[in-house]
């Protein structure tokens, strides 16, 4: 998934949060997380509510 900035940031924080960008809009947001102290925020909150669903996800091969 490649957003656009014109998402609401505490929706591209939950993205970044579940780990659904692609690398270029990854490592875009990695960076925001420096200078947007809004978005930082969105993502701490994203990161903790999304925390428990981790601790009950199994591992599963990627389909080929």
């Amino acid at each position: 998934h490649t957003p656009t900035w014109r998402e609401p940031p505490e929706d591209l924080a939950g993205e970044l949060a579940l780990g659904v960008l692609d690398p270029e809009a990854h490592a875009s947001a990695r960076a925001r997380l420096a200078t947007d102290a809004r978005f930082a925020d969105d993502y701490e909150r994203w990161s903790l509510r999304l925390a428990p669903l981790a601790l009950t996800a199994t591992e599963v091969a990627p389909s080929k």
